[in-house]
């Protein structure tokens, strides 16, 4: 029950520190951790905050020692920049949460570089969008609507 949980961030938290030690489930968990911080962070109690960080920290110590794919780091970023802008005014937090920020940035940054300078292995066009699908040239598809049937000899 979504009120159940939501009456209780405690438990929520602490199920998502389970979560994110699964690795099938770190990523959605770490969005959920993010999106909690930015809407419930600032109004908690301390012991509340505590628990925000504490599992904030858990995202960290995960993705240093053990998911080191980008997609963990580009969601632990999201935690780590949330984390950092809740707890503001919050010296000891703050410098962890940069620290943990730092690191992932660097992370996804060194990743997204690689995968620009390494050569592709597609034929698309290097000005063409990877979005669309290629277009087809006109005439090609009959009435009946499949690809290359008005290909054939006639």
């Amino acid at each position: 029950d979504r009120s159940e949980i939501m009456a209780n961030p405690q438990e929520e938290l602490k199920q998502l520190a389970a979560q994110m030690g699964k690795k099938g489930t770190f990523i959605p968990a770490a969005n959920k951790l993010a999106s909690m911080i930015q809407t419930s962070y600032k109004s908690s109690d301390a012991a509340l905050k505590e628990e925000f960080f504490a599992t904030t920290k858990r995202a960290a110590h995960l993705l240093r020692s053990r998911y080191t794919a980008v997609g963990f780091w580009r969601a632990g970023k999201g935690v780590f920049e949330a984390q950092l802008e809740a707890a503001e005014g919050e010296a000891a937090k703050c410098k962890s949460a940069k620290e943990w920020l730092e690191l992932a940035v660097a992370e996804v940054g060194a990743t997204e570089e690689k995968d620009t300078a390494a050569p592709k292995q597609n034929t698309t066009p290097s000005n063409a969008s990877t979005d669309t699908p290629p277009s087809r040239p006109g005439g090609v598809y009959q009435e009946g609507g499949f690809p290359g049937a008005g290909l054939g000899a006639e």
